[in-house]
């Protein structure tokens, strides 16, 4: 079955069980107000839990966490799942009120290189997986230094540092990161990818045909 197929079902099972719930609550008390309804969801959860177990508790973690997902999202997962590390940028506005302050979080080339769509959105993509628990910021790599200068040509990057200037600050502050899949996003890929070994959907576009003909940024603009 497809990835699509797979999230569909995933996304209809949710949903059925909380249908059946909410059908169980409305027939317990079809006047209930909404304090009441939402109590006795509650309730029928922890009733629920009763009867659970570990695995049932992890394949329903699975499928929450499986429909939060943005296919662009599943995509820099598969990306990340190779256990590849990527260069992951914060930018940082130098001498603002308070001291610095970040203007643009969790910057990466992951997005080019999992070929996702939507290539401006990878700081919001990047928050989101990292909120889920599925990845993890670790410290600078200095083998990565090429890609650190990709990166910092990347429209939103340059914008957000051009941004900083616009404002009369003292300028930017490029902090150099790595980002990888954190255990949590290991273990959701192989419970949904089992016996298969982790493959990006980047139909070979590797790193450097993502970013053919870009020149890397001039030494002075790397801070």
């Amino acid at each position: 079955p497809t990835a699509k197929k797979q999230l569909r079902r995933a996304e209809a099972a949710v949903l059925r069980e909380v249908k059946q719930r909410l059908d169980e609550v409305a027939e317990a008390d079809l006047d209930a107000d909404r304090t009441g309804a939402c109590a006795r969801l509650l309730a029928q959860l922890l009733t629920d839990s009763l009867d659970a177990n570990p695995d049932r508790s992890r394949e329903n973690l699975h499928l929450r966490i499986l429909c939060s997902l943005v296919p662009d999202e599943a995509r820099i997962l598969a990306a990340l799942a190779e256990g590849d590390q990527f260069p992951l940028v914060h930018i940082e506005a130098r001498g603002g009120p308070g001291g610095n302050r970040t203007v643009l979080a969790n910057a990466s080339t992951v997005g080019r290189v999992a070929a996702i769509h939507l290539n401006s959105a990878v700081p919001v993509y990047l928050t989101h997986l990292r909120e889920l628990g599925l990845v993890q910021e670790g410290p600078h790599n200095d083998a990565l230094a090429d890609q650190y200068a990709l990166l910092a040509n990347e429209d939103y990057v340059r914008a957000a540092i051009d941004a900083t200037e616009d404002r009369l600050l003292r300028g930017a502050k490029v902090v150099q990161r790595t980002v990888r899949l954190s255990p949590l996003g290991a273990e959701l890929w192989a419970a949904c990818r089992p016996g298969e070994p982790a493959t990006s959907p980047r139909a070979g576009n590797g790193y450097r045909s993502a970013y053919a003909g870009v020149r890397p940024a001039p030494e002075k603009d790397r801070r």
